[in-house]
């Protein structure tokens, strides 16, 4: 069946060029024909001061502004400040490029519920960015969130397991179960998105490397657009 929502997010590289940062999403409104498109920003810190693109974007996105942020008190406080429409806390060291893995979520319960709450006491809605199992599932039900992001990692370095995929499928069933909103993201490509793109109860999609990568020689329309129609061809399959 068709999904409620496809949100197609140009997560940018931790060091984005701030000149760029209004036409990325400004782009990607135009070409996600009958789609509400976002744009999910992982912020750099220099210092205690968060890089200016940023703020650029939260004042310059016109649509829907999911702030990737590490659950330490900088980085709260920063969103707090900010405001964006979500706030997906995942997991970030200082020297990773991307993220890694799920939001260890079992071993410090109590921290992540303070994360949880004080965002939401803001008004900023919460996704948890976790892996495809039904613990971590279950834990952020408990932890009270209203949305998680399935980690695809694993599945995207192995597109072709059984067990990659179906460890998605029966996460994404058992949230929906429990009555959370499922998103998934983390090394799609459009060579490995339909799968994904294909579980129904998935309502948003963060893709951003492949995507920006890929713009720098097809252009970001095409670049959006072609994800976009390799979504909808999985949906409609």
């Amino acid at each position: 069946g068709a999904c409620r929502e496809v949100r197609l997010a140009g997560d940018t590289h931790r060091r984005a060029d701030t000149d760029g940062a209004h036409d990325e999403g400004h782009a990607a409104s135009h070409v996600l024909h009958g789609l509400e498109p976002g744009l999910s920003r992982a912020p750099f810190i220099l210092g205690n001061r968060v890089e200016p693109d940023v703020e650029r974007l939260k004042k310059s996105v016109r649509t829907y502004f999911n702030l990737e942020a590490a659950c330490v008190a900088e980085m709260l406080e920063i969103a707090r400040r900010l405001k964006p429409q979500q706030v997906t806390l995942v997991p970030e060291r200082r020297e990773e490029i991307t993220t890694e893995g799920g939001l260890d979520i079992i071993s410090e319960p109590s921290r992540i519920k303070n994360a949880v709450e004080a965002l939401t006491d803001a008004g900023i809605r919460v996704s948890l960015f976790i892996d495809p199992t039904r613990a971590a599932v279950e834990q952020s039900k408990k932890l009270g969130v209203p949305a998680i992001e399935l980690h695809t990692g694993s599945y995207s370095q192995a597109p072709h397991s059984s067990k990659t995929i179906d460890a998605l499928r029966d996460s994404a069933r058992r949230a929906a179960d429990l009555g959370l909103a499922v998103h998934a993201g983390h090394g799609l490509t459009i060579a490995n998105v339909g799968l994904v793109a294909a579980i129904p109860e998935i309502e948003e999609l963060n893709i951003g490397h492949s995507i920006i990568s890929r713009a720098v020689f097809v252009g970001l329309d095409r670049a959006v657009k072609d994800m976009h129609d390799a979504m909808h061809a999985a949906r409609s399959s």
